[in-house]
Parts: C-alpha cells; sequence; structure tokens
C-alpha cells in the first residue's frame, strides 16, 4: 500500500554557526519517519539546506525543504528552490544524445569526427558511445583552469575548449577502459550542437526542457541574477565557507557536463516527461538504460550502480533506477514506478583541499528509505 502526503512542507532545522564549527540543529519535530531519517542523515553530513521530492505514477507522494538556501540570510529552502545540480547535468546531455539518435542524425558508432570537423587522427577512434559509456580515454580535467576564472564575458569559447582538450594525448584506447570525464560530455554537447543546428543549451531548452514544463531549469551564468537560487557551501576543516560551480567555471561557454541550475520539483517533471514518453520512446529508453560491458565482458561498476549509455542503473526494491549524482550533493534516480529526487547545497568542493559534501550514501539511502516508507508501507 502507498502511503500518500499530498501537501508540500518545510521544515527548518537551524544552522548554527559558532567559531569555525558549522552545526546543523533540529528545530522542528520531525512529521514522520522518513522526515526523521532525512533530518538525521542531513545533520549527520552538516548540510545547509535542501530540498526532496519523491513521486509515484504521477503523483507526488513527499515534496519537503530543509535547513537554509542561504546562510546569511537565513533563507529557507524548498522543494522550489534553485540549486546548482552539477553532475546530474549529464543525464540531459545523455538524453538529448539520444534524442538525436531516434532523429536519425547521430550514429551512436561513428567517428566524432563526422560531426567535429576539428577532430584530430589522434581522437579520431572515438565514438558518442564512447562519451557516453565514458570509455573515450580522455582525460576528466580537459581545461585550462586559467582560462575558466576569467570575466563572464571573456568567454572560453567551444572552439578554445576543443583545441585544449585535443591537444592532450588519450590515457587509453578509445573502448578499452572506463575512465569517468567531464571532457567526454563536453565533446558530446559539441556533437549535439553541430548535429542539431542548434546551441547545446538551445537543443536542451527546446527538446526537454520546454516538452517538460522545466520553468526553473537554466544554464549556469555568472551574470544573470535568478530568483529563489540558492548558495553554495563547503565544508573546510569543519568550517562552512562559500563555493559554487558557478563561480569556479564563470567564463566555461557551453556546460554539457555540469552547468545547469534545477529545482526538486522540476527534476520530477523531467522523470514524468520520461515516464509518460514525452521525450523518447520506450524502445530509446531501454536501449539508453542497457548496461555497457567492456571487452572483456565485464560491466562498469561503481559501488552502487552499473554504466548505461550516460546512466548509472542499479535495483531498488525489484525497481530499476537510472541514476546520476552531483558534486554540489545532487542525486536524481528515475525508476520504473518512482522518482526521488535529492537536491543540497553543501558541495563537495575543491577535493585538493580536503573539502566535504553531501556523502553518495546519504544519497542513495534517502532513496532506499523512500521505497521502503512509501512503497512497501507495512513490510519494513
Amino acid at each position: 500500500m502507498i502511503r500518500t502526503i499530498r501537501y508540500i512542507a518545510r521544515l527548518v532545522p537551524l544552522l548554527l554557526v559558532a567559531g569555525s564549527e558549522a552545526v546543523f540543529a533540529q528545530s522542528a519535530e520531525p512529521a514522520d519517519d522518513f522526515d526523521r531519517y532525512i533530518l538525521q542523515q542531513l545533520d549527520e553530513a552538516g548540510v545547509p539546506g535542501a530540498a526532496v521530492v519523491v513521486s509515484h505514477r504521477g503523483e507526488v507522494l513527499f515534496a519537503r525543504g530543509y535547513g537554509f538556501a542561504n546562510v546569511e540570510w537565513q533563507a529557507e529552502a524548498t522543494a522550489r528552490t534553485v540549486f546548482e545540480i552539477a553532475s546530474v547535468t549529464k543525464l540531459f546531455t545523455a538524453l538529448s544524445a539520444m534524442m538525436l539518435v531516434e532523429d536519425g542524425l547521430l550514429d551512436l558508432d561513428r567517428s566524432i569526427s563526422r560531426y567535429i570537423e576539428e577532430t584530430p587522427q589522434s581522437h579520431s577512434a572515438i565514438t558518442a558511445r564512447h562519451l557516453l559509456t565514458h570509455t573515450a580515454g580522455l582525460e576528466s580535467s580537459y581545461y585550462d583552469p586559467q582560462k575558466l576564472l576569467a570575466p563572464a564575458p571573456l568567454r572560453y569559447t567551444v572552439e578554445a575548449q576543443l583545441a585544449d582538450l585535443f591537444a592532450q594525448p588519450l590515457k587509453s584506447e578509445p573502448g578499452t577502459a572506463h575512465e569517468y570525464a567531464d571532457a567526454g560530455m563536453f565533446l558530446l554537447g559539441v556533437v549535439i550542437a553541430r548535429s542539431s543546428g542548434l546551441t547545446y543549451e538551445g537543443f536542451v531548452r527546446s527538446r526537454i526542457l520546454d516538452r517538460a514544463g522545466m520553468t526553473q531549469t537554466s544554464f549556469i551564468d555568472a551574470e544573470r541574477v535568478i530568483p529563489q537560487r540558492a548558495q553554495g557551501y563547503t565544508l573546510r576543516r569543519s568550517s562552512l565557507v562559500r563555493w559554487s560551480i558557478g563561480g569556479t567555471m564563470q567564463a566555461l561557454d557551453q556546460n554539457a557536463f555540469a552547468g545547469m541550475l534545477s529545482t526538486a520539483w522540476d527534476l520530477n517533471l523531467f522523470h514524468e516527461a520520461l515516464r509518460e514518453g514525452r521525450l523518447i520512446g520506450q524502445e530509446t529508453e531501454d536501449a539508453m538504460l542497457e548496461l555497457h560491458r567492456l571487452p572483456d565482458g565485464s560491466y562498469v561498476d561503481a559501488g552502487y550502480s552499473r554504466m548505461a549509455l550516460g546512466w548509472w542503473v542499479r535495483d531498488i526494491a525489484g525497481n530499476r533506477c537510472a541514476s546520476h549524482l552531483g558534486h554540489t550533493g545532487s542525486a536524481f534516480f528515475h525508476c520504473d514506478d518512482f522518482a526521488v529526487v535529492v537536491l543540497s547545497n553543501l558541495t563537495s568542493g575543491y577535493e585538493m583541499l580536503g573539502d566535504q559534501g553531501l556523502p553518495a550514501s546519504v544519497r542513495h539511502g534517502i532513496a532506499e528509505r523512500a521505497v521502503e516508507i512509501f512503497l512497501n508501507d507495512g513490510k519494513h
């Protein structure tokens, strides 16, 4: 039996910043077991603000914000707060590629040189399938860090990014090894633009966002003022400090790997559009979510999930769940019968400095607990 919650609420814990310590403390009684679980997880991770949405077959069962979207102003987070979703962006890139496959404009197994004429011979064995499965042999960080931090009007253009990427030697022969790489999704974004005749952002907006009704979803623009946007933070030596992808990649043109902003509510609309077949057909979705095998027959296993075409796939209580997590504490689970969206403003920041964000285990745990509580009521 499914237990339905027909309201959208905010549960506002209090973030206390005392000295160098950031403490996430509960200031309201949890409404139910799911609230209690989420609050405990957020408390232990030191999350300033978050939003969670759970839906089942078109019906929203749970939609709630926690804590603060902006600590300085103590602005409350809600299910409609705009967060940086980081690598969840890759799902939109992967879906766009599959749309072009349906349109007959993209062949996953042809060289990318068919679509990107600047492709050198050294990279001509790469295909769109390699890019989707992170098996292209590319270095992950293909960009010049100094160009990322330029003022927004001094764009780090697609052409300049291509030149910098193609100047790097491959780490492995395309198709032979898995190496998670932002570079691959950047290249796929270029393929999408060149194949469709639109910009990458223009294609995603017209073919996905508009069709799904995702009015609060957009692309990072360092100069744009976005209503209800959350401030990003990270934990650095237990202190809460400001950190955002927008600030660290402000000049990057066409960020197809981590460049989107969205809300938990909008991402649930994305799930619904997929579930109802308004974006791609079932055959195409099944092909997109088929597990990828390496030449030795093994799967790419990331602990919780296995790699498909741009999506990570796992089983949760008998449901095929396709998902992706993001550097900013984001997670999107698109399952057979339900969806779970978890967004936060606690990012992983700079690895070199030991910054801490929302652990992947917490995000997967929330999805698992949602199934246990909402879909298996009476069995837990």
